[in-house]
């Protein structure tokens, strides 16, 4: 049986420097380019919510969680091969960041940002469902770790106001 996703090699050693490298790794100049503009439109905002610093470290840590859930749903599949690669875990991550900013801090973001919201990870998981070579649960994996750590970072900035 042979998977290849990040973090295990084709003997099924555990490699955790996968779940970083294959972050910066696309398939095809597509795939970086949608990649990067993604992150040219919704990046900039979410780090200047966080500051640089923190968004680095929550950007890699969404990445490296879309990959574990990924890594996790193709072994629970006893997928015979599965290959996952690109900044789409990371990504998703920033828009599960703002979903949690627009379900649970709504004054935060207008009725109309909240809706692009809604619509892009409509949309995300839709075309990541119907379109060959797209890795569902990478993506959902990312969108799921973004919004639970800002969720965290958020209740911390809480805590430090009161």
């Amino acid at each position: 049986m042979f998977i290849a996703v990040p973090g295990i090699d084709s003997f099924g050693f555990l490699e955790p420097w996968r779940y970083i490298t294959s972050q910066f790794l696309h398939a095809d100049f597509g795939h970086l380019f949608f990649n990067m503009f993604a992150l040219l439109v919704f990046a900039p905002p979410l780090e200047y919510l966080l500051k640089t610093f923190k968004y680095i470290i929550f950007y890699l840590l969404c990445g490296i969680g879309g990959n574990l859930f990924s890594a996790l749903v193709t072994n629970l599949q006893h997928d015979q091969y599965h290959l996952a690669i690109g900044a789409s875990g990371a990504i998703y991550g920033v828009y599960g960041a703002f979903l949690f900013i627009a379900l649970l801090r709504k004054s935060m973001l207008d009725v109309s940002s909240r809706k692009t919201v809604y619509i892009i990870l409509a949309f995300g998981v839709i075309h990541s469902i119907f379109v060959p070579k797209i890795d569902l649960w990478g993506h959902l994996g990312g969108a799921l770790a973004g919004f639970l750590l800002y969720g965290l970072l958020d209740n911390l900035k809480q805590r430090r106001r009161r």
